[in-house]
């Protein structure tokens, strides 16, 4: 199954495809067969857990089975924790305004992506800290700004796969349309 997103300008919407090709039937020529597309769930501006339950509700529906996540925080601490064999979404928000700066996520095996990437503009060529020491939002260390301007939104899923986590990440990326994302 493959998820695309098209935004036409007048709404984005979300196209569903089953791509049949050798491995899954190799007596038939590879094609892609359009399930549907929707529009997409929900309304700009809602909250970003409301979001993420419309998005779990269609895919458990499409799939016949029950998606949903292990664990929900809002995180104002910066005191997230890394589950190991897990599939994370996690989000920056500048307190302020409620604003998203950073939507990503971090796979099974991708705690430093998850937990210490994005307070370092060196650790790795995209990066939060980078991206708010280039534009002149922070004019301080980085790490420090972030824990004192921003909070997070992490959410874990466990019986989850990589289709899946890039679907929602780029539903969330629609929906909230975090500053720093290209």
């Amino acid at each position: 199954m493959e998820f695309r997103l098209l935004d036409d300008g007048k709404g984005s919407q979300l196209d569903i495809v089953l791509v049949r090709g050798k491995g899954l039937d190799s007596r038939q020529p590879s094609r892609k067969l359009f399930l549907h597309t929707i529009q997409l769930l929900g309304e700009r501006g809602i909250g970003m857990e409301e979001s993420i339950k419309q998005w779990c509700d269609f895919i458990s529906k499409t799939l016949g089975r029950e998606i949903k996540p292990l664990e929900y925080a809002v995180d104002h601490q910066h005191s997230h924790r890394y589950r190991p064999g897990k599939w994370h979404i996690y989000s920056f928000w500048l307190r302020e305004v409620d604003q998203a700066l950073k939507i990503g996520v971090a796979g099974p095996n991708s705690a430093a992506r998850y937990s210490s990437h994005h307070y370092n503009p060196g650790s790795s060529n995209s990066n939060l800290a980078k991206s708010i020491s280039g534009d002149g939002t922070c004019i301080e260390l980085p790490k420090d700004w972030l824990l004192k301007n921003t909070y997070r939104i992490n959410v874990v899923f466990e019986d989850f796969s990589k289709p899946m986590a890039h679907a929602l990440e780029a539903h969330l990326h629609l929906m909230h349309s975090p500053k720093y994302e290209k």
